[in-house]
């Protein structure tokens, strides 16, 4: 990978949706440069100067996972460090509201394949693959600061 991009030695501000369906989620699979290993993650990525946080949202899942969400709000606030990357990440948790998910890619790397798979995983499954953030791996209904997540609450008033 090239090592002058720009994600490197600065914050980025990242958007992404965490979409609910009959119990499962739905994740693309990343071959990133933070990990030796890829990791599934929920659809999304960095906000553009001047794009308010629930439309690159909206942008992102459609680049990423080939579908229209409607966000309803943030569910989960992230810090990721690891140096030379550092992103403050938001969750929104976001209705599927068209589209049939397929697998995007990342135009900020045209070339790059780093999204490999994308699939509805089972929230009881989780805990057995490399998710991240990873408190999306210790409960999906926990409150509070946990491995860096400083809220997770995925249901809200309508039971979704």
């Amino acid at each position: 990978m090239n090592s002058g991009r720009t994600d490197r030695n600065r914050i980025r501000i990242r958007s992404s949706a965490l979409i609910l369906r009959e119990e499962k989620i739905l994740l693309v699979q990343l071959d990133g440069p933070t990990r030796p290993y890829p990791i599934w993650i929920p659809p999304g990525g960095e906000v553009i100067p001047g794009e308010p946080l629930h439309e690159a949202v909206i942008r992102e899942v459609e680049e990423e996972a080939g579908i229209r969400v409607e966000p309803i709000r943030i569910s989960l606030h992230h810090q990721f460090v690891s140096p030379p990357f550092h992103a403050i990440e938001y969750y929104w948790l976001c209705d599927w509201v068209g589209g049939v998910p397929k697998l995007g890619s990342d135009p900020d790397r045209p070339g790059d394949a780093i999204l490999t798979d994308i699939a509805w995983v089972p929230l009881i499954e989780l805990s057995d693959r490399p998710v991240f953030p990873e408190c999306l791996r210790t409960g999906m209904e926990r409150y509070g600061r946990r491995d860096g997540c400083i809220e997770l609450q995925l249901s809200d008033e309508r039971g979704v």
